[in-house]
């Protein structure tokens, strides 16, 4: 895909500052919350434990961020109902809603792009 395709994902990157409900810092941040927003669309409930695995960030780093995502209402931490002792992550409903649009928008973005791209 090229350039152009370089040049989008940086547009879908600046597209998450039209979303106040996502967060714009470091990208830990941004794979933690791209990792819990998958796992929302599957239907997985993630513990705080399993986030920084899927993120591919030490458990120490996960543990930070999501002190600091719960803080500013990105993420919510609650218990999990089956094991009391685990701790379960979810997107707070605004930044859930935020997820949703950001990614029509990146998939509207992609298309457009492969569409360009294909041969005539």
């Amino acid at each position: 895909m090229g350039a152009r395709f370089i040049r989008s994902i940086g547009e879908m990157r600046r597209r998450r500052a039209d979303h106040a409900a996502l967060v714009q810092s470091a990208e830990p941040a941004w794979d933690i919350m791209l990792d819990i927003y998958a796992c929302a669309l599957e239907r997985i409930d993630l513990s705080v434990t399993a986030v920084g695995i899927a993120a591919g960030i030490a458990p120490a780093t996960a543990q930070r961020w999501i002190k600091k995502l719960a803080a500013l209402g990105v993420i919510e931490r609650l218990a999990d109902p089956r094991d009391r002792r685990r701790k379960l992550v979810r997107l707070s409903p605004a930044a859930l809603a935020a997820m949703h649009h950001w990614q029509t928008e990146a998939r509207a973005i992609l298309e457009q792009i492969v569409r360009r791209e294909e041969p005539s």
